[in-house]
């Protein structure tokens, strides 16, 4: 376990919840066990601005522990979601529930996360603060600075992220899509590419969530044990493409052949150097981390 000094205790938000003016709730909502086969979200519930226009309506078939990282805008690493979620019942995670909602008017996706914090506040007597604490971490700075790496740009200024859906352009087609091309989404995408490789990337994001992203997967593949925090200095919005190679290319041995499934290319953390232009090196910083106090199974609707 890593070494953490609790700083303080605060009962509220992240910054970004704290802009609506009002206590933002849904008009109706209803809450219920789902036991059958899952059922894709209205829009999808992630950190980043992804959003369906002028929307009002919210319908979701997650467990509960998705709607809590969606409505409080956390992007964990395996040992954060193991340290929320361990002291808790086993439902918290493992069971669905079906939730369909509506405001009153159309909302925006920061908006649709706090009306979500009333919600599970209300149904599943959600209890939650953040505590500051400062921890063992992974800093993200430039490698050089003033210099983004390659494919690494401010945002172009294209389609919006909350712009009515648009049939995919030809280009996005993993089998046809080139590493320099600009993403078409602003949800954070990976697809597999041969010899082991991935691309990933996204459009109008933010370093604050590409650090996110890339301690998220880089715990998954077991290159890093802790989070990622971005110390570039970077304003604004960018797009961003990354190809790297899977995590067996660590056990491939350096002749491997490619066309035999081994990577021919860099694993993450090179290549968002090579081609980010992004150093990962180890630090320490205070974080503020969500600690829940309380939760119940909800009564259904």
């Amino acid at each position: 376990m890593l070494p953490v000094k609790t700083l303080s205790s605060q009962t509220i938000a992240p910054d970004s919840q704290l802009n609506a003016g009002e206590k933002m709730e849904f008009e109706v909502a209803s809450v219920r066990v789902d036991n059958g086969p899952f059922v894709p979200p209205s829009f999808a519930l992630s950190p980043d601005d992804a959003y369906i226009a002028n929307t009002d309506a919210l319908t979701a078939d997650f467990a509960l522990s998705t709607y809590i990282e969606f409505a409080y805008k956390l992007w964990l690493t395996s040992d954060q979601r193991h340290a929320l979620y361990d002291p808790l019942p086993k439902w918290v995670t493992a069971e669905r529930y079906k939730i369909q909602a509506k405001a009153d008017h159309p909302v925006t996706k920061e908006q649709m996360r706090l009306m979500m914090q009333a919600l599970l506040a209300d149904r599943f007597g959600l209890k939650l603060h953040f505590e500051s604490r400062e921890v063992p971490v992974v800093v993200m700075t430039l490698a050089k600075p003033g210099v983004l790496g390659p494919r690494l740009r401010p945002d172009t200024g294209g389609t919006a992220c909350d712009a009515p859906r648009q049939p995919l352009p030809a280009k996005s087609d993993p089998r046809t899509m080139s590493a320099d091309d600009i993403p078409w989404t602003c949800n954070y995408m990976l697809m597999p590419r041969s010899g082991n490789m991935t691309l990933g990337g996204a459009r109008s994001t933010t370093t604050k969530l590409i650090a996110e992203f890339l301690g998220n997967l880089a715990g998954s593949f077991g290159l890093l044990d802790r989070p990622v925090v971005d110390q570039t200095g970077l304003t604004g919005r960018y797009d961003f493409t990354l190809e790297f190679a899977g995590p067996q290319r660590a056990s491939a041995g350096p002749g491997a052949d490619a066309e035999q499934g081994a990577p021919a290319g860099p694993d993450l953390i090179e290549a968002a150097k090579e081609q980010l232009g992004l150093r990962l090196k180890p630090g320490r910083a205070v974080l503020s981390m969500p600690v829940i106090d309380h939760v119940d199974r909800p009564s259904e609707n």
